[in-house]
């Protein structure tokens, strides 16, 4: 169950980005996201300089090192879905 001011998207939400990232992202954004979705993130798909440094990029990075094998797994499939 849910706590008031749980910062985790309820299944709606997460479908809902997903649905608009099918739409509404460039390929090459979507295999940027992909390929940080995967833990490398992959510098040549888009021109932002060493952003493989930035503190959101890092974070996330982090997070998915923290995630179980078989969520990861899941995520990683819904991403891949996008390509």
């Amino acid at each position: 169950m849910k706590t008031r001011g749980s910062k985790q998207p309820g299944p709606q939400a997460r479908a809902q980005l997903f649905e608009w990232a099918a739409t509404a992202l460039t390929k090459r954004e979507r295999r940027f996201l992909l390929s940080i979705g995967r833990g490398k993130p992959d510098s040549g798909v888009l021109a932002f300089e060493d952003f493989d440094k930035w503190l959101a990029i890092q974070r996330q990075l982090h997070l998915i090192r923290q995630t179980s094998a078989s969520s990861h797994k899941m995520a990683l499939s819904r991403l891949q879905d996008l390509s």
